[in-house]
């Protein structure tokens, strides 16, 4: 069973995406099994959990982060590297729910705190004695004077 990431919010999406494919590097495998769900939907998993029906806990309709879009249910395996994944997760905006659920992440960041979050990851170290080049071909792609920054040449270079 495998659920549908469109339909998230776009930053919601974007940060999963991200998580995932950190985890990827960690050796880590994700299944989404759930994302946004109706209330009817939300009613009818609340009432089999309160039967005893599922295997984790189900919010009342209303109350689920899963209703706004903003939670995902996701297998982690394997599963001993779920606080690996839950640390991970907080980098993107996740939050884990923890042993009770172990499916569950909600996404806590607020509307556009994924920019700050892009910021973080794309952007460069500064750091000391960096030596600028210019290259002709920079300045052709861009139609005007480029300067490339380079921490340190290749050999062939030198």
């Amino acid at each position: 069973m495998s659920a549908n990431v469109m339909l998230l919010p776009e930053n919601v999406r974007h940060s999963l995406i991200l998580f995932r494919n950190e985890l990827r590097k960690y050796g880590i495998q994700t299944q989404i099994t759930s994302t946004v769900r109706s209330s009817a939907k939300q009613q009818k998993l609340y009432e089999m959990s309160r039967r005893g029906l599922l295997n984790y806990p189900v919010a009342p309709p209303g109350t689920s982060l899963h209703e706004a879009g903003r939670a995902v249910d996701m297998l982690v395996r394997p599963e001993s590297q779920l606080p690996l994944a839950a640390s991970v997760g907080r980098q993107f905006g996740f939050k884990w729910a923890g042993v009770r659920d172990k499916v569950h992440f909600s996404y806590v960041l607020p509307i556009g705190g994924l920019v700050s979050g892009f910021k973080r990851l794309f952007s460069r170290p500064k750091t000391p004695a960096l030596r600028a080049l210019r290259t002709k071909e920079a300045a052709f792609q861009s139609g005007k004077a480029q300067v490339r920054t380079f921490t340190s040449l290749p050999k062939h270079c030198r």
